[in-house]
């Protein structure tokens, strides 16, 4: 996910907080924006792994400079295994 795209998710998930604030509305709505709070979020978190096309939460890829999102595109266990099987590198896994 590219930084513009996090930056209109937050601003719409800010939004949605204040409006979840606000007192005197019907549960039904506090219901769907709750929802739609809950989505907003899970949107933040989820990368997929170019390798191994997994869903995995941020923290499960390496940083770079080099992407848009400052992640790799592949996951750190798709790394791992691409490491050990071009160069026999071992790192414990």
């Amino acid at each position: 996910m590219k930084l513009i795209e996090k930056v209109k998710i937050l601003e719409e998930l800010r939004t949605v907080v204040e409006e979840l604030a606000e007192p005197d509305h019907s549960p039904k709505w506090y219901k769907d924006l709750t929802a739609r709070r809950q989505e907003l979020e899970s949107k933040l978190d989820v990368k997929l792994c170019g390798k191994c096309k997994r869903s995995s939460k941020e923290v499960a890829f390496g940083r770079t400079r080099r992407s848009s999102d400052g992640l790799q595109a592949w996951c750190k266990e798709c790394m791992k295994r691409q490491r050990k099987t071009v160069f026999g590198v071992y790192d414990g896994g």
